[in-house]
């Protein structure tokens, strides 16, 4: 609600404060024996991507956990199937260079420089199944036929909403991220 009326709450930032206190000093820990890392969510998938007929993967830069049921609920109106839903604890720093490379190297920390699409390559050897990375909701398009048993998304377009000035559109940032989820 304070995001929405765009007013702030001592108590909230409070209890922010703490748990970002809390987060620091307890992070190597997290990193080791906290299931829900970003950096083991690949290798936990492998069995449900041998086992599945096809899966597609939409990696959302940005996206905040509290859009989760509209996006569930849209994906689900148009025939999709949602096996899992749980929240993971991202990397620090929270960016995107760091996360997502420890997402697709399956390391917490990992300065490999390959590209995305070279890091499912090597997922897709190790596994022995085929992957294809797209970077961009738009390749979707121009896919002929869905060959490879898993397809990974990279959706921009949240991230890039969220880093534009807000007092250029009508519409609340809110409102705007549900219509792009409703269109994804």
């Amino acid at each position: 609600w304070l995001e929405l009326s765009g007013r702030t709450d001592k108590r909230a930032d409070y209890y922010a404060s703490m748990y970002g206190d809390w987060i620091f000093e307890n992070y190597d820990n997290l990193i080791n024996s906290y299931p829900d890392m970003m950096y083991k969510m690949l290798p936990s998938l492998k069995d449900e991507f041998v086992s599945n007929e096809h899966s597609i993967m939409i990696i959302l830069d940005n996206f905040n956990y509290k859009f989760v049921p509209e996006l569930t609920e849209y994906f689900v109106r148009t025939g999709f199937i949602r096996i899992d839903e749980k929240p993971v604890l991202s990397m620090l720093p929270t960016t995107t260079a760091i996360s997502k490379r420890a997402f697709f190297t399956g390391e917490a920390y990992n300065d490999n420089q390959q590209g995305y699409d070279k890091l499912v390559k090597n997922w897709s050897e190790q596994i022995g199944i085929s992957m294809k990375y797209l970077p961009n909701v738009g390749s979707l398009t121009n896919l002929t036929s869905f060959d490879e048993k898993v397809i990974f998304v990279n959706y921009l377009r949240i991230d890039e909403m969220l880093h534009e000035d807000q007092s250029c559109s009508a519409q609340s940032i809110e409102s705007r991220i549900k219509q792009e989820l409703k269109a994804l």
